[in-house]
């Protein structure tokens, strides 16, 4: 909050976040509301509410889990065989063959950006773990949901249902996940964000 230098004057912001960064995002909206700010919106990325996936039958986790797997497979070795990511980078993307790798040629593994990124990223997931979601009625929400999600997070809200306005869109994006941010998705939502920050927040649905 305080590295965002807003000072003492209400300021008008909007907070996206990609997966817990999203829920992070969630927060600082609340809290930024509480210090007087004005936020037009907050875009949620494959962001599913704290404790929602957890909290469902242990068959029904391990469905979803089974059916992103598998989707995962077929996206990025699609990738793979159209030359648009490198077998190292390919491997990495799955934690058995990453694992192999940490044990038989550990060099390669992860450069120290990627070890940070890792680490703020697993930090951020415990943390997500032992939050409680708020309600953000009187915001703006904004879903995106990459290929990495099932379409049933479009009906469920990604489980913020009761905690944001019935109305929020669910907006669907190119790629997978993170790719989302890359050229595959970046023009939809880049499209979307600049639409509501011209419309000063406003929600209408569309997909």
């Amino acid at each position: 909050m305080d590295a965002m230098q807003l000072g003492d004057t209400a300021k008008t912001v909007a907070l996206v976040g990609l997966c817990v960064n999203g829920i992070l995002a969630a927060e600082m909206t609340r809290q930024l509301r509480a210090r007087g700010h004005d936020v037009s919106f907050v875009a949620l990325i494959d962001s599913w509410a704290p404790g929602y996936v957890r909290s469902q039958p242990a068959l029904t986790r391990w469905r979803w889990n089974t059916e992103k797997r598998a989707k995962r497979l077929v996206y990025f070795t699609g990738k793979l065989l159209r030359g648009r990511m490198s077998l190292m980078t390919y491997l990495k993307e799955f934690s058995l063959t990453l694992k192999l790798i940490e044990r038989f040629a550990p060099a390669r593994a992860m450069d120290a950006e990627e070890e940070i990124t890792e680490a703020v990223t697993q930090y951020l997931v415990r943390a997500a773990r032992r939050y409680t979601p708020r309600g953000l009625s009187s915001e703006t929400v904004l879903f995106f949901r990459s290929q990495a999600t099932h379409p049933r997070a479009k009906r469920l809200q990604f489980g913020w249902r009761g905690f944001v306005p019935d109305e929020s869109p669910v907006f669907d994006l190119s790629g997978w996940h993170e790719d989302s941010l890359s050229e595959m998705g970046i023009d939809k939502l880049s499209s979307v964000l600049g639409e509501r920050l011209e419309l000063g927040g406003s929600a209408d649905r569309c997909s």
